[in-house]
């Protein structure tokens, strides 16, 4: 099987999928965008993505888009 699926995100859990979307919609990015900054978000902050995810669908957490804050 070929490694793209996993970068792509399909073995992503849904509530990972759902705070792409969200992210999508407020910073007006690309599906791989919103998901890279929401990678980049959960590295940086020492968090596993799942939790992440889950405080941007609780409205706790807004990433901040690739020039900073939105």
């Amino acid at each position: 099987m070929s490694d793209r699926w996993y970068r792509t995100g399909v073995f992503e859990p849904a509530e990972v999928h759902q705070a792409t979307g969200i992210v999508t919609v407020q910073l007006g990015v690309s599906c791989r965008e919103a998901l890279a900054l929401l990678r980049d978000y959960a590295s940086h902050s020492h968090r596993e993505l799942i939790e992440v995810a889950c405080d941007v669908l609780a409205r706790q957490l807004q990433v901040p888009g690739p020039q900073g804050p939105a």
